[in-house]
């Protein structure tokens, strides 16, 4: 499954046991609940590529 949120998207794929891609969002316009929880996946996303990385370099 491929989507562009991680608490709906991704989280949902996981649960159904299914492999995730997550995708930057198509258009720039989100709906309130969507532009809510924006901030917070890309925080998710930051921390995520920070341990990919390497940690503290």
């Amino acid at each position: 499954m491929y989507g562009d949120q991680i608490l709906t998207d991704v989280i949902g794929a996981n649960r159904m046991e299914m492999y995730a891609i997550l995708t930057k969002p198509i258009d720039k316009r989100d709906i309130f609940v969507t532009k809510v929880k924006r901030p917070l996946e890309n925080l998710i996303i930051k921390r995520y590529l920070k341990k990919k990385n390497g940690g503290n370099k």
